[in-house]
């Protein structure tokens, strides 16, 4: 990861490689944290109401109301931030944890804010022209439904990705397909679209998909069991940095024709047109 110069950390602009995170905070040592993710192109934060909105959840869930932004400062900072790096295009981490504790485990009521701004880049060209593979991995993440800092099996599985040639573990639980570590993931069977509904992050791609794909092919959002998976036609992720990508094989099985399918590449386009439309309005 690298980063631009200014990121906000608690109360005020400053230089990112003078914050000096306390030694005590429960992000650190207990792992309590939550954030969210999005793109800038062209200096425009990319569906930032989206992302606010389930950031604010989250907090909610976590923190209760000891987080003392509203979402008008966050974009105000936000706005500041993007002036500061002449940022044309990058992504914004927004992180709250945990704050500082006396006993390492106590929450003090006071968690840590902190926005950074991370150079960015789409995968490489080839992941969307020839697919990826995906390794199943028994897990279900706990409360799914909040982007947390807690990707412990993602780092577990890290030698064995790279040794498979894999993109990222898929995530199964009792049978039933959820997500990858870090995106959404869909299905077809002949035209119909299927993704989970349970279990799962709502993802902001998978949101814009959804509310666009309904007039192009029929759509299913129930549970997926992994046999359904081996036998469909076409799979693809989803996630804020990738867009869409296609998946050709799981394990050692080829999905489809082992191929990016058309229905995909049609979702694929319709994506980034959508993107592209956001970053020009």
């Amino acid at each position: 990861m690298m980063f631009y110069p200014f990121c906000f950390y608690q109360n005020k602009i400053c230089d990112y490689k003078k914050i000096k995170l306390p030694l005590n905070e429960l992000g650190f040592l207990r792992a309590i944290g939550i954030f969210d993710y999005f793109l800038a192109l062209k200096g425009k934060p990319i569906f930032i109401e989206d992302h606010l909105e389930r950031f604010f959840n989250a907090t909610k869930r976590v923190f209760k109301d000891d987080f003392k932004f509203s979402k008008k400062e966050i974009k105000e900072i936000i706005e500041e931030l993007i002036e500061k790096n002449q940022l044309k295009k990058g992504a914004i981490r927004m992180i709250l944890s945990g704050g500082k504790t006396k006993d390492g485990k106590t929450y003090l009521k006071r968690p840590t804010f902190l926005i950074l701004v991370e150079k960015f880049k789409f995968p490489p060209r080839s992941f969307y022209k020839k697919g990826i593979k995906l390794l199943t991995y028994n897990f279900k993440r706990p409360f799914p439904e909040i982007k947390t800092t807690f990707y412990f099996p993602l780092i577990l599985l890290s030698k064995k990705l790279l040794k498979e040639k894999a993109f990222e573990p898929l995530y199964v639980s009792e049978g039933k397909v959820l997500e990858t570590a870090t995106s959404n993931f869909f299905i077809f069977k002949k035209n119909v679209l299927i993704t989970p509904k349970k279990g799962i992050l709502s993802g902001i791609t998978r949101k814009k998909i959804l509310g666009f794909v309904k007039k192009y092919f029929k759509v299913e959002e129930r549970d997926l069991k992994l046999s359904e998976v081996f036998k469909a036609d076409e799979a693809f992720i989803t996630a804020t940095g990738k867009g869409v990508i296609p998946v050709v094989k799981i394990d050692k099985t080829t999905i489809g024709s082992g191929k990016p399918g058309q229905n995909t590449k049609i979702l694929m386009k319709l994506y980034f047109d959508l993107l592209e439309k956001e970053t020009n309005n």
